[in-house]
């Protein structure tokens, strides 16, 4: 009986030990996301902004000396949509810093692209190929394989960071200014 019940028990603790938690899922889910992106210290592959209302033609490594933020995302996707006022407070507490922030979307309709940037009020630099996600040159270069994604360029043209997390962000800028 006592044999039984030990037994019974190390099954418990074996199938608790076994069953991922809550917290467990969120870190292997952000692992997954976050797989293959570009690494800090690499250097952030240049762009020219197209199909936005503001900097057209212009490209990432002119803004050289300053540091920018990549946020990349799209109209149509929720998550993106539901980060959008936490985008807008870095953007507002980090432009008067002279943060940069590029907004690239992987939108293929510039009129559903630009709707959804007037209606939310982003009022900071805009791209986007208007390509399928998968097929951007942006999203190869970056490594794009979800979104939201974000990066955060140096003054120097390389990467200080990459995440899924937009508190990460807020949490890198404050280090810094």
């Amino acid at each position: 009986m006592i044999k039984t019940r030990g037994i019974i028990t190390l099954a418990a603790l074996m199938l608790c030990c076994t069953v991922p938690t809550k917290a467990q899922e969120k870190v292997q889910d952000d692992g997954k996301y976050t797989v293959g992106l570009l690494k800090v210290g690499d250097e952030a592959p240049d762009f020219v902004i197209e199909n936005g209302d503001t900097l057209a033609g212009m490209h990432l490594k002119d803004f050289r000396g300053r540091y920018v933020v990549l946020d990349f995302w799209a109209s149509w996707c929720g998550d993106c949509r539901r980060e959008i006022p936490a985008v807008k407070a870095l953007h507002k507490r980090f432009d008067s810093d002279g943060v940069v922030f590029i907004g690239v979307s992987v939108d293929q309709k510039k009129e559903a692209w630009m709707k959804c940037v007037r209606d939310n009020g982003m009022e900071w630099v805009h791209h986007s190929e208007l390509k399928p996600w998968k097929a951007t040159g942006i999203s190869a270069d970056y490594n794009i394989k979800w979104i939201p994604t974000m990066y955060v360029v140096d003054p120097k043209g390389r990467i200080a960071l990459a995440t899924i997390k937009t508190e990460e962000v807020e949490k890198y800028l404050s280090s810094v200014f």
